[in-house]
């Protein structure tokens, strides 16, 4: 069989309209992300980060008591010590303009991650990408983990494009480093461990491992007590994160504690029998799609589990549901524009009337769902979760939802091809 050659980029003839329309959508969300209706936007988080570093320089305890945030809120440190000592250049800004800077930065990170998967599955140009790319970015600023990303000025895009970008961008040779940085910065990224486990990459899985104790021996050297604190008593303390009832934490767990299933004294069973099972759905689901020649959706389903399985997972965590609809979204319109002669996604699998029915009715309710916020209009605070009834339980748990649907939903759309019949040569007839 002979190789195909190489597919030339795709260029989209944008009209000028299209263009113009772009400019102004892209302002537009700028303006929203950088202003509200008191001026400027104070993000929240980053100014917790600027704040750790500063005690850091100061050489006062990482890790005890709240940082005043504001006149209404003291917040604690609760990332690992490197992480305060990576945020040490944040402390030559002041609080405004330390907000302004991770924003910039943010964009940056989600224009270019977009970009990126433009021009790697949509096989478009560097012109038609940069384009759409602005157009998507602006629309993407308005799905609800970007714009609680954006509005407290969280990592969690940059934790995500480091994941991607060592995936699918990082030589062979030096892949899994980038995941081990990021789970030395945030502990969560380890559990994409699991795609390069699957994918039996055991040398990346080392290098995860020489990144992420890399980074933490680094901290240790420079700031011994704090992490001493961290790792032996900080770490256990979830209470700092914040109430794991609250309707923002949308993992399992969270949901468990709204129930009323989970307490401090009881429930843990019940969650880690949870965890168990969607790590064998997870895996059995990447399993199907490694085998289907799709690592990054892949990639995507390790996210889930991550979320899943969480002790908490904060609204703002979700990034990587916007990557998903993206992703899968080129991916159907890749077959829709090729034909399997000239596409490598078009030959490996081609969807039938269901499954595309299928495809449309995730993406159009992932939108809806990401995009309205339910969470947002939940009663909470104050534990008045506990109290919800059933309808607030399907309202306020719609990302936990939406996720659990994904996986028969991908399990669906990338069923193996039926196998026809094919008529045995004359000769053995």
């Amino acid at each position: 069989m002979t190789s195909k050659p190489p597919r030339r980029p795709r260029h989209l003839h944008l009209s000028t309209r299209s263009k113009w329309l772009i400019t102004v959508a892209s302002i537009l969300a700028m303006a929203w992300i950088f202003f509200d209706h008191t001026g400027i936007r104070y993000a929240l988080d980053v100014n917790v980060y600027r704040l750790g570093a500063q005690r850091l320089l100061d050489g006062q305890p990482l890790y005890e008591g709240s940082f005043p945030i504001n006149e209404d809120i003291s917040l604690p440190f609760t990332y690992p010590p490197i992480s305060a000592i990576l945020f040490v250049p944040l402390t030559l800004f002041g609080p405004l303009s330390v907000s302004i800077a991770m924003n910039f930065v943010n964009i940056a990170l989600l224009y270019g991650t977009v970009w990126f998967l433009l021009r790697r599955l949509g096989n478009l140009d560097r012109t038609s990408a940069s384009w759409v790319a602005a157009g998507l970015a602006a629309v993407l600023s308005l799905i609800g983990p970007i714009v609680s990303t954006l509005n407290f000025g969280q990592v969690n895009m940059l934790l995500a494009a480091m994941i991607l970008a060592d995936a699918l961008l990082v030589p062979r040779k030096f892949r899994g480093l980038l995941t081990g940085f990021a789970t030395a910065l945030k502990l969560t990224p380890a559990v994409f461990g699991l795609w390069l486990l699957l994918r039996k990459d055991w040398a990346s899985i080392v290098r995860m491992g020489i990144g992420t104790l890399g980074l933490t021996a680094i901290a240790h050297l420079i700031t011994p007590r704090d992490s001493a604190d961290y790792w032996l008593h900080t770490l256990a303390e979830t209470e700092r994160i914040g109430g794991l009832g609250y309707s923002s934490n949308q993992s399992l767990n969270g949901e468990l504690w709204r129930l009323g299933l989970r307490t401090e004294d009881a429930g843990s069973v019940v969650w880690i029998a949870l965890v168990l099972v969607a790590l064998a759905a997870t895996v059995a689901l990447m399993l199907r799609l490694l085998r289907a020649g799709q690592p990054l959706l892949a990639l995507c389903v390790n996210a889930f589990f991550g979320l899943l399985a969480s002790p908490v997972s904060w609204a703002h965590h979700f990034v990587w549901v916007p990557i998903f609809l993206l992703v899968l979204g080129l991916l159907a319109w890749r077959q829709r524009v090729e034909t399997p002669a000239s596409s490598a996604v078009a030959e490996r699998f081609t969807w039938n009337i269901a499954q595309r029915r299928v495809w449309m009715c995730l993406s159009i309710m992932g939108v809806l769902c990401f995009a309205l916020i339910p969470t947002a209009y939940t009663p909470s605070t104050g534990n008045v979760e506990l109290e919800w009834n059933l309808g607030w339980h399907i309202i306020g748990n719609a990302y936990l939802w939406w996720t659990l649907a994904a996986y028969p939903a991908l399990w669906f759309l990338f069923s193996p091809p039926a196998r026809r019949h094919q008529p045995a040569p004359s000769g053995h007839r």
